[in-house]
C-alpha cells in the first residue's frame, strides 16, 4: 500500500498571463509515484485543487483521451459544461469524459470577481 498526505505536497500555483483563470494544486499522483521503485509514472493522475472564490479553474476545454472527476469538498461553484451551467455544491461530485468540454467557477462569496462570472449564468 502507498499513501501520502496531502500537507506533504508541495503545492504550484497556476496563474494565467492575464490573470484570468488561477487555481492552486496539489499533484497526489505523482508523489504516490515516488514510492513505486520500479515504475516512477502513476496509473491514474489525481489532484487536490483549490480555486479560490471569484476563480475559474482553465478555460471551457476539454481533453481528447483522460476522464476528468471533480469532488467539491467545500464552498459553491458552477461547473460549465455542453448542457449548460449548474451548481456545483460542497459534497457533489461531477465526471466529465474524454471530449465533454467543462469548466469549473468558484464564485462563492461576495469577494472581488463575483460580477465576472454573470456572463455564465
Amino acid at each position: 500500500m502507498f499513501k501520502v498526505s496531502t500537507a506533504d505536497i508541495e503545492e504550484r500555483h497556476f496563474l494565467s498571463a492575464k490573470n484570468t483563470f488561477g487555481i492552486a494544486m496539489k499533484n497526489i499522483s505523482a508523489s504516490l509515484a515516488q514510492q513505486l521503485p520500479e515504475n516512477r509514472e502513476a496509473p491514474v493522475d489525481v489532484g487536490y485543487c483549490v480555486l479560490a472564490s471569484g476563480e475559474r479553474n482553465f478555460p471551457y476545454h476539454f481533453h481528447a483521451t483522460a476522464w476528468e472527476i471533480y469532488f467539491a469538498l467545500k464552498g459553491h461553484a458552477l461547473v460549465r459544461t455542453a448542457a449548460g451551467v449548474e451548481d456545483f455544491k460542497a459534497g457533489a461530485n461531477t465526471s466529465c469524459r474524454p471530449g465533454d468540454a467543462h469548466q469549473i467557477i468558484n464564485y462563492s462569496g461576495e469577494e472581488p470577481g463575483y460580477e465576472r462570472l454573470e456572463q455564465f449564468r
